[in-house]
């Protein structure tokens, strides 16, 4: 051995990060020692601290969803097509091939419910329904005309003929006892089932639901905005979450005025980043298309996004685990998961965000008609039911106001009688002299 050798300075062996305080992870992996068991991916696994008895390593979220999507076993569709498939998603108790698949076995169960009327009901959705209400509510009449065949099975009336108002009455007192929410919507339809029997000519008698008395005075619906401090901690604990779909969704939600449905479905085509709006397609709850403006933040979470998104096979925004087009109510579960428990909001509601971007533009001085434009709104009611007015907003019209009667000229009315009046008007056609 040289002396040389023996001299020359020693490097010391690289000193791992320390582990992971009050963590079970003590084995530490360097980057590139393992890859990504997902079939269709071989990733190297990021450098860090894992757990001594983890074996199997996968890279991201749509990973790990891929590699326990092969160990499911195919199953049989419950709406009783008979085709066998592999389920998807967390629903796998009730498992059907698509959502059409899942309205025809729901059809299935409704129809056992309504006895002898159900082809009339069918009749009337596939007929009536589709003009008298908009698409997303068509399910929701349904099941109130399900609940109300439902009622006439079980009081053993066979003829609609003979269903009078009396029957009606019974009905909402046993309605009011078992459901919880209001049976105003109810009322409703009903109502224009009997109108449209009349009209088919199945019935002679007259409409046995009188509005009058059948009806239920509904509560006003007051704004319900969230407050600035309430908006800053749900940004707070978005932006410590690293989740760039809900901050984009709930930006939308809070600039845009967004529903979570349109929220869900909004193409990268429909937005244009230049002049920062949004276009929002059919089919919507009210039935009409309308473009939505949105601000900076939306505009900065949507752009990088955009870059982490990548290419996929479709236009959505919105991308789900396996990287489909997000649901509306996967969206509403992870952000549920993200900001309500211990040390966060009680209780999240996405549509509170409507409320909250309808009341700022407000108070920013917008006017009515820009905001119901904005909101896809006709009725003024409906945007009062949204739009909050602050105290000092509502003092600063009303001194406004008042400031410009006092700077307004007095006018002073002169009465004069007929002789007068004619004498000095220059006709006298008209003059009864």
């Amino acid at each position: 051995m040289d002396i040389n050798d023996s001299l020359a300075p020693q490097t010391a062996a690289p000193s791992l990060p320390s582990a992971p305080p009050n963590s079970r992870r003590s084995r530490w992996i360097n980057e590139g020692e393992l890859t990504c068991k997902a079939p269709s991916c071989n990733n190297p696994i990021p450098a860090g601290w894992y757990g001594p008895k983890k074996s199997v390593y996968l890279c991201s979220s749509p990973c790990r969803y891929e590699y326990l999507m092969g160990f499911r076993e195919e199953v049989l569709c419950r709406c009783g097509c008979g085709t066998r498939f592999t389920p998807t998603g967390t629903r796998t108790k009730e498992p059907f091939v698509n959502q059409d698949h899942f309205y025809a076995w729901r059809r299935q169960q409704t129809d056992k419910k309504t006895g002898r009327f159900a082809p009339l009901l069918n009749e009337f959705m596939e007929t009536c329904a589709p003009k008298q209400y908009a698409e997303t509510t068509l399910n929701a009449i349904r099941c109130n005309l399900v609940a109300f065949f439902s009622f006439l099975t079980r009081s053993r009336i066979r003829s609609l003929e003979s269903v009078a108002p009396k029957t009606i009455t019974v009905f909402f007192n046993e309605l009011a006892k078992t459901r919880k929410k209001s049976a105003g919507t109810i009322t409703g339809t009903v109502s224009c089932f009997f109108d449209w029997l009349a009209i088919t000519g199945r019935r002679k008698a007259a409409n046995p639901v009188v509005s009058r008395f059948h009806s239920q005075r509904r509560k006003k619906r007051l704004p319900r905005p969230y407050s600035r401090e309430e908006m800053a901690q749900i940004f707070s604990l978005l932006e410590a979450n690293g989740d760039l779909q809900l901050l984009v969704a709930v930006s939308l939600g809070a600039e845009a005025g967004l529903r979570i449905s349109e929220c869900a479905k909004v193409e990268i085509s429909e937005i244009d980043l230049e002049s920062q709006q949004l276009y929002v397609s059919l089919p919507t709850k009210v039935g009409t298309d309308r473009y939505a403006p949105f601000a900076d933040k939306s505009k900065a979470f949507i752009e990088k996004w955009l870059q982490e998104r990548g290419t996929l096979d479709h236009d959505r925004l919105l991308v789900g685990p396996s990287g489909a087009p997000m649901q509306k109510w996967t969206l509403r579960l992870r952000l549920n998961a993200v900001l309500c428990g211990p040390g966060k909001l009680a209780k999240f509601e996405y549509h509170r965000l409507r409320h909250y971007a309808s009341s700022t533009m407000h108070q920013g001085g917008a006017d009515d008609i820009s905001v119901m434009a904005a909101f896809g709104w006709h009725n003024p009611s409906v945007m009062a039911g949204y739009t909050k007015t602050l105290p000092e907003q509502t003092r600063a019209h009303y001194d406004r106001a008042m400031a410009a009667r006092d700077r307004a000229p007095e006018t002073q009315t002169t009465v004069k009688t007929l002789d007068e009046f004619f004498s000095t008007s220059g006709d006298t056609s008209t003059n009864p002299a």
